[in-house]
């Protein structure tokens, strides 16, 4: 059901409002203000890409985290420049993993959950293997990219979104890139550390 859901416009556009105004969150979806969206498969940089994006252009000219098909299909339809974020499968998915876990406030087991595993690389999979068939319409990021040269990532987004009309300070970038400090919490953490590193080693 969930992947039916993701992959359709219409039934994602649906879940989504419902999802948010039960829980009383903020609908920030596709308006007249959104000028491109950024998505990943989730632990691919999306919240430090995020965090330059707003720190950078503002919050309200592009839509994120969604983690899904269906807003980039719709990007596509609706001829918006469309960023996605890609990070290495192995490295993607253990975070994932070790996320899961954190999020749902339970210990990591000591014997690997492989049918967790299995259910996070096939949403891996799913997701990736649409943005390949349209690879060629779509910015894609390399996670590595990102997190070693993010003023080239701004650089690629001002050129294609704002063709390179805004004029972005080394001090305004560099108070965007410090601005970042990820999550606080060890294994929900966004920034790498040598006990998730253990773990994913596992």
């Amino acid at each position: 059901m969930r992947k039916i859901i993701e992959s359709s416009p219409f039934l994602f556009y649906i879940w989504y409002h419902l999802v948010r105004k039960n829980r009383g969150l903020k609908i920030d979806y596709f308006s007249q203000k959104t000028k491109f969206s950024l998505d990943g498969y989730p632990r691919s940089g999306n919240t430090f890409a995020t965090s330059l994006v707003k720190n950078i252009f503002g919050k309200d000219v592009f839509i994120h985290h969604f983690h899904a098909i269906a807003p980039i299909k719709v990007s596509l339809r609706k001829n918006i420049p469309a960023f996605i974020l890609i990070r290495e499968p192995e490295e993607a998915i253990t975070s994932y993993y070790l996320k899961w876990y954190s999020f749902k406030r339970k210990p990591i087991p000591k014997e690997i959950n492989t049918k967790l595993l299995k259910k996070l690389t096939n949403q891996y999979v799913e997701y990736y293997k649409y943005v390949q068939q349209k690879k060629n319409k779509l910015e894609i990021i390399e996670f590595r990219d990102l997190v070693r040269n993010p003023k080239q990532f701004i650089a690629d987004i001002n050129n294609k979104v704002y063709q390179n009309e805004l004029e972005i300070g080394s001090a305004q970038m560099e108070k965007a890139i410090n601005s970042y400090r990820g999550a606080t919490e060890t294994f929900g953490s966004s920034k790498p550390n040598p006990e998730k590193k253990d773990l994913k080693e596992l």
